[in-house]
């Protein structure tokens, strides 16, 4: 798992500093990101049209987890791209429906 451009300026905090793989905690880092990975996976397992299977979905989960890593510029922007993934794999449904909206 490697930093994407502009790695040296970020960092694993909600600020800036360095990049997450310089954090001298490294287990930090790497728990954060497996919790990351399950996730996905299971709201893959929970949206997917068809079973999938469970290496499949845990090697797609990894390759989507590392592609959003990489292309972060800080933890604030890796967990603004990964809630936007989240967004996008799950289907969006409104808490009022539109029939009742204005009603009481």
């Amino acid at each position: 798992m490697k930093g994407g451009a502009g790695s040296s300026a970020w960092g694993f905090g909600f600020g800036g500093g360095a990049h997450p793989s310089a954090n001298p905690d490294w287990t930090i880092q790497l728990e954060a990101r497996q919790r990351t990975i399950n996730n996905i996976m299971t709201t893959l397992r929970m949206y997917a049209p068809v079973p999938i299977p469970e290496q499949s979905l845990q090697s797609f989960a990894l390759q989507l987890e590392e592609e959003i890593f990489n292309a972060s510029t800080s933890w604030f922007d890796y967990l603004f791209k990964y809630f936007q993934k989240m967004m996008d794999i799950c289907p969006q449904t409104n808490s009022i429906p539109n029939q009742q909206a204005g009603k009481h």
